[in-house]
């Protein structure tokens, strides 16, 4: 139960994002790093003695997560978060808006009598654990039902009073938090969907920050969590900086798995910073997740901040590297795909080795400095994950080299790494004769075709992205009903 008074005032809060609990759970060898990512974020906020966990949306990766997921997920949070411990600040807010716990009252959980709790966990929900059915519930009702986290952030939808506007409206409402003479404003929407979002920010009085009530509101450091795309997913699939209230301080972006965990200053923003912790674990075995994973410590006092970034211990090595066939096999080899296998099958083994050396110079330097037994940032004990993007394009716009069978080529690493099915990556860069291609469309016609491509570059290759914009487009036009004489019929 919470503790009156308060130690001190500044506010120690712990940030993660996208833990994707129950993430390969069916692959033998990956099924646990979910998991062990997360408990790895749990230890650290226990022994930083932080105020509270602040998860940014997708703890799940499933929307209805399996039984053995949502065990181990409570199993671990009744550890780590309940247990006698002093929780040294209090909620101010009006917590019936805040909080829509489903068969219980609406208050954090450390307000409850017959509970202590030692971590409080605040959460929003992401895309891939979002509410759904007639009731609206998500696999965090549960565990809000279970007083295991303080679920926020579950905004409603309101159709408009002229009954005309279907795209609805939402107010975003604070829970308001006091430590001594500092004041947080924890603002949270959890994941919508993209497009729709988009269209209410864009449009008046349909997404609504409700303000806390005084004269002296820039009292309250005010931090937002959301879950959405950022820029660059298409024209309306995303949500853009600049439509975010001016008075946010810090915004909290989940969903982005590539780990940024220093606050960024972003154009359209004026005064609020962006902080993209990035995923715990590796989602998609991209570049930009074969880098360090964190989690972030936010510390706030009287209006003052710092961001601490806080790299989670003893992950699973990942090995991402790019080769362009056409820099090491000759023309003539081109479609010889015995030669290609045989040099590929050199290059991951040389990746390996190259691995095992950096971590055994790891172990040794550890041991050098009397390290030996401490957590590091890489888990020598895990198989790696690799990942080789191959350029298979031609020399000087030639004929493309030929491609191998990527889980055959697997076979061949089984028991050395841990993603044997998919070490291989095939893609093909774009020639310059294709990128002036629309440029050189001079009828009608083909200024038509360049328009629709642009829509499909700017879509990121999104197979459904760009057909909203192309309906929107082709529906403004002037529209009349057809007679029917005018049907062949």
């Amino acid at each position: 139960m919470a503790a009156g008074g308060a130690r001190a005032d500044t506010f120690r809060i712990l940030i993660a994002t996208d833990n994707h609990l129950g993430l390969n759970e069916k692959c033998q060898e990956r099924k646990n790093d979910s998991f062990e990512a997360f408990e790895e974020v749990l230890k650290m906020a226990v022994k930083m003695k932080v105020d509270f966990l602040l998860l940014d949306g997708d703890l799940f990766h499933d929307n209805v997560p399996s039984r053995a997921t949502m065990v181990r997920t409570m199993d671990m949070l009744r550890k780590y978060c309940i247990g006698d411990g002093a929780v040294r600040f209090q909620v101010v807010s009006d917590q019936a808006r805040n909080f829509d716990r489903v068969g219980a009252s609406n208050v954090v959980n450390f307000e409850d009598e017959h509970l202590n709790v030692k971590l409080p966990v605040f959460c929003i929900h992401g895309n891939h654990d979002d509410p759904t059915g007639a009731d609206h519930h998500s696999a965090l009702d549960v565990l809000s039902s279970a007083q295991l986290v303080n679920y926020f952030g579950k905004a409603q939808t309101t159709v408009q009073p002229n009954g005309k506007d279907t795209t609805g409206a939402i107010k975003v409402w604070p829970v308001l938090m006091v430590k001594g003479e500092t004041k947080l404003a924890l603002y949270g929407l959890g994941n919508m969907r993209d497009e729709r979002l988009h269209r209410m920010f864009h449009q008046p009085e349909h997404v609504k920050f409700v303000r806390p009530a005084g004269d002296n509101k820039d009292d309250w450091f005010s931090v937002f969590g959301i879950h959405q795309n950022r820029e660059g997913y298409g024209s309306k699939a995303f949500i853009p900086h600049n439509v975010l209230p001016d008075f946010l301080d810090l915004i909290v972006w989940g969903h982005e798995h590539e780990s940024k965990p220093e606050p960024e200053s972003v154009q359209g923003l004026e005064k609020a910073v962006v902080l993209q912790p990035g995923s715990t674990v590796v989602m998609q075995l991209t570049e930009a997740e074969s880098k360090r994973k964190h989690a972030c410590l936010l510390e706030v006092r009287s209006g003052q901040y710092r961001v601490t970034p806080k790299p989670i211990p003893n992950q699973r090595p990942f090995i991402f590297a790019s080769v362009a066939l056409r820099d090491h096999i000759a023309a003539e080899e081109a479609q010889d795909s015995e030669a290609v296998a045989r040099f590929l099958q050199d290059h991951v083994e040389g990746l390996l080795s190259e691995h095992a050396d950096e971590m055994a110079m790891r172990d040794e330097d550890a041991r050098n400095e009397g390290r030996a037994g401490e957590s590091s940032w890489l888990d020598p004990h895990k198989k790696p994950l690799v990942r080789v993007k191959v350029d298979y394009s031609g020399k000087d716009n030639n004929r493309p080299y030929t491609t191998i069978n990527v889980q055959r080529f697997g076979q061949e690493f089984v028991g050395k790494v841990a993603n044997p099915k998919d070490i291989l990556n095939f893609s093909k860069a774009a020639s310059k004769a294709q990128g002036r291609k629309a440029a050189a469309h001079g009828s009608t016609a083909n200024a038509e075709i360049a328009r629709e491509e642009e829509l499909l570059r700017n879509a990121g290759g999104g197979g459904g992205r760009q057909i909203e914009q192309l309906v929107s487009q082709n529906l403004s036009a002037e529209m009349s009903i057809i007679d029917d004489s005018d049907l062949s019929l």
